[in-house]
């Protein structure tokens, strides 16, 4: 029986709510829903026009015949609920007899679907209801949901699916807002295994819903996989350049104590292994510390960079997987969101590894490379170079008045080996990218006079080159001398000696010259010299080496150290390190 009363009653309560939420059907008024609604009453109108139209258009359905009995077992169902009106959501698909009246049209094969994501205790949808506040676990809205799209899902003719409007209407009650549906349904998505949604529609079916299917092969991937890919992106996005670069190196004494500018990236922000490194390699204490540079990852861009490699995994399962019964479309899916994902990785890898440190003063000095630019691919140590040299933390030209600046500014000389080592070995100076660096600096700043070149003997400076073109060794007594000193040197030596002339003196023959070597003197077109240095006295040849470097194009030396030793690491490390650094090929002996 029908109160006429109670019914307007209910139906004018729905219109006003379906008005506020906005879950009337687009195009139609108020007062026509309503009608509508009235001569369906107790049912939704959606009920009469889903089972009509769609179901109806199956062979099988008796259009008359088959809605009376199906709506008849659904209001048996609910005799007990005191529903205020039945909606496609009160369709109770664990009732044996509603299922089966709906199965032998559909196949039996949608048995299994309705139970693994609709009725039973395991169901998405039951894991949905429970997901929700505690203010709506007691509607079932994710069941409510489910049983309304599983409705709309089928029917003899092409039209299948429902948009989020219609499934809002059918499966809120009015003790809710409408938009706690669209969330249930983005939850649905995530954990049913046959929901499908292909633009604005969602439908069930027995092939197996992607999405799902994604995120069970996510939930499975172990952790090694995980390491494994970050390991592999990472030297992927990391070439090694300018900056030498160690990844996921923990052993300090692995890193070289050398003169190059080095790169260590981490796995995590270890501030405790970043001290290690910079103070010792190995057991012995670290004397280039200020060539080190750390870059690791930012802890809160874990997660999303976590989700972004189990994607790329979770794609490539799927791909591989010859027993899932994918569709030619699903298929195609999967091939662009597996190149998706792949991509999406190189800047994901770059917005997580992203925190540096840098040897300062006071320890380390933190910077942030900042989000990276969209569509910009660089790697991840040529950035890092970028973001240094950009901050000034390295060199790739000094200026001469720098030099003279910081060096000469208030003492009459500094020694070029000191000068180029301490921007190496002080943390927070600024640091040459290599020697040639300092030595253009040099060459210009001698050349133009704004300081000379010399070296230091019986303990004052001898300026050797003032306003010309330098040749630098950057060892022995070799230093940087103020340009006021080298010009008063310089005149001293312009100045002509007066000595009494006991009786007339020839004047002097000037040879002539061509190029630099003096016509009509006897010349050296080789000089072949072999000689045993003695101990302590290596710096005071440096000035011959010098000349003989000014002199001849080729210059070949032979060096044979005896009664001592050094250790491997050490040759390694220090001898044939610097020799490869200035650019000098060793032979062999």
């Amino acid at each position: 029986e029908i109160d006429e009363k109670s019914a307007k009653k209910v139906v004018t309560e729905f219109i006003k709510y379906a008005e506020k939420e906005g879950i009337l059907p687009a195009g139609r008024l108020p007062t026509q829903y309503r009608d509508r609604f009235l001569d369906s009453y107790p049912f939704m109108p959606e009920v009469v026009d889903v089972l009509y139209h769609r179901w109806g258009t199956y062979p099988t359905f008796q259009r008359t015949r088959g809605v009376l009995r199906l709506l008849s077992l659904v209001i048996h169902s609910l005799k007990e609920t005191g529903n205020p009106y039945i909606s496609l959501a009160d369709f109770d698909l664990a009732n044996q007899e509603i299922r089966q009246e709906l199965l032998k049209h559909i196949g039996a094969e949608f048995n299994s679907v309705i139970a693994a994501d609709v009725t039973d205790v395991e169901a998405g949808s039951k894991k949905v209801d429970m997901s929700l506040g505690r203010v709506y676990q007691g509607l079932s809205l994710g069941t409510r949901t489910a049983t309304t799209i599983f409705l709309y899902s089928f029917s003899g003719s092409q039209e299948r699916g429902s948009t989020s409007g219609e499934i809002k209407r059918s499966a809120t009650t009015i003790q809710n807002p409408a938009s706690v549906v669209a969330e249930v349904t983005e939850q649905l998505k995530g954990k049913l295994f046959y929901l499908q949604n292909i633009g604005e529609k969602y439908f069930f079916n027995n092939q197996p819903n992607l999405n799902r299917i994604l995120l069970t092969n996510m939930e499975n991937i172990k952790e090694n996989e995980l390491v494994e890919m970050e390991l592999e992106l990472l030297r992927n996005n990391i070439k090694g350049g300018r900056l030498k670069v160690f990844i996921w190196e923990e052993n300090a004494g692995n890193i070289p104590d050398s003169e190059e500018l080095k790169l260590v990236v981490l796995k995590r922000g270890d501030k405790e292994l970043m001290d290690a490194i910079l103070k010792t390699k190995g057991q012995t204490p670290r004397v280039y510390r200020n060539t080190l540079f750390f870059l690791y990852p930012l802890e809160f861009e874990r997660p999303v960079f976590i989700t972004a490699m189990k994607h790329k995994i979770a794609y490539g399962y799927i791909e591989q997987d010859k027993d899932l019964n994918l569709s030619d479309e699903q298929k195609k899916e999967i091939k662009k969101e597996l190149k998706k994902a792949g991509e999406g990785l190189k800047e994901s890898i770059r917005r997580f590894y992203r925190a540096m440190a840098i040897p300062d003063r006071e320890g380390v000095k933190e910077v942030d490379l900042g989000i990276p630019t969209y569509g910009e691919e660089k790697r991840l140590d040529q950035e890092v170079y970028e973001k240094l040299r950009s901050d000034g933390q390295i060199l790739e030209k000094i200026a001469p008045l720098v030099l003279k600046e910081k060096y000469l500014s208030e003492k009459e000389y500094v020694w070029t080996e000191q000068l180029y080592q301490a921007s190496l070995k002080t943390p927070g100076e600024r640091r040459p990218i290599n020697k040639t660096v300092i030595e253009e600096g040099i060459i210009e700043g001698v050349s133009i006079g704004l300081f000379g070149l010399g070296e230091v003997e019986n303990d004052k400076p001898v300026c050797r080159y003032f306003k010309e073109k330098p040749s630098i060794a950057f060892s022995g007594n070799e230093v940087m001398i103020g340009a006021s000193l080298c010009q008063e040197q310089r005149k001293k030596e312009e100045e002509p000696v007066s000595e009494p002339l006991l009786y007339p003196q020839p004047e002097p023959k000037v040879p002539l010259k061509v190029g630099e070597q003096e016509i009509g003197l006897p010349v050296k077109k080789q000089v072949e010299l072999r000689f045993q240095v003695p101990k302590g006295k290596v710096s005071n040849i440096m000035g011959i080496m010098n000349l003989l470097d000014n002199k001849f194009e080729t210059l070949k030396i032979e060096i044979i150290a005896n009664d001592g030793a050094i250790s491997e690491q050490d040759y390694e490390d220090k001898i044939e390190e610097a020799f490869r650094q200035l650019g000098i090929r060793l032979d062999k002996i």
